[in-house]
């Protein structure tokens, strides 16, 4: 409901089935309802000089629980839906939390979830084996697993990249500089690359090699994009690739070490190129 003053609120029916009850008060700038789990997100706006910053919380209209407090997160969203979890934002960094308010990864992430764009075969990239969740900090990977409400990362955020990405081709023009083309940059911004410090430059093959590109048409051909291959297909897991640009799979079955659980190899980090197989032919 919305009052006079622009704020939100929710009115139930009353015990008697005739009149109306205030649920939530008549105090919010922004108000939405979760269906799945009987939570409502909301928001206060707060004019700080010539901004309006909005403070989130979240309260469950059953028990009128205050589960996440207005100033804790600058931004709340619905991250896995079916399971509960959130995205939260403060400061420009991101953590997961779960529909009572427990942290599940520590909001200091640069980024969580990933843009399988470049994959053809994947259809959303917050989470691979219904348990793994990519994570980027400082400018790499790691990966956290969240499995029975439980979390922890399993992998250090130290990897170059997730998935094999065969190497695009693009050509030098006659004084030796490189020009991308405008679908090449948003490649490349879609991977954090400063498109700047590379457009209309005079590029090493090695510098170019580091951004996924190549003038050499022999390197085009090696594989196609993978990222996650499955457990039917005899190396089932996550493709990785290392700092030092060499390719693995991290198996989609969890290990454990000390009784804690740990990733597993399904192929150790050593090879240049990953590829399908189908009928045991490479394809």
């Amino acid at each position: 409901m919305l009052n006079a003053e622009n704020k939100y609120g929710i009115y139930g029916v009353d015990s008697s089935g005739h009149g109306f009850k205030n649920e939530i008060a008549l105090q919010y700038d922004d108000l939405r309802y979760a269906q799945n789990n009987k939570n409502i997100y909301v928001a206060k706006k707060e004019t700080i000089g010539k901004e309006s910053v909005y403070n989130i919380g979240i309260t469950n209209i059953v028990d009128k629980k205050q589960i996440i407090k207005l100033d804790k997160y600058e931004k709340i969203e619905i991250y896995l839906g079916e399971k509960g979890i959130y995205k939260v934002a403060k400061n420009k960094k991101y953590g997961l939390i779960d529909k009572e308010g427990k942290v599940l990864i520590s909001e200091e992430q640069d980024e969580i979830g990933m843009s399988v764009e470049d994959f053809d075969t994947e259809e959303q990239g917050k989470i691979f084996f219904d348990k793994f969740v990519p994570i980027k900090k400082a400018g790499k990977w790691g990966i956290y697993l969240i499995e029975n409400g439980k979390s922890k990362r399993i992998v250090d955020p130290l990897l170059a990249g997730l998935g094999y990405e065969k190497y695009k081709y693009v050509e030098r023009d006659r004084s030796g500089y490189i020009t991308f083309t405008t679908e090449d940059k948003k490649y490349l911004e879609r991977k954090g690359v400063n498109v700047e410090k590379y457009d209309g430059k005079q590029l090493t093959e090695e510098e170019l090699l580091s951004i996924g590109f190549t003038t050499d048409k022999t390197k085009i051909v090696n594989g196609e994009n993978v990222l996650t291959i499955p457990a039917s297909e005899g190396y089932g897991g996550i493709v990785i690739k290392t700092e030092l640009g060499k390719y693995g799979i991290i198996s989609s079955e969890v290990g454990t070490h000390n009784n804690e659980p740990t990733y597993q190899f399904r192929l150790a980090p050593v090879v240049d190129t990953i590829y399908k197989r189908i009928d045991n032919r490479k394809c």
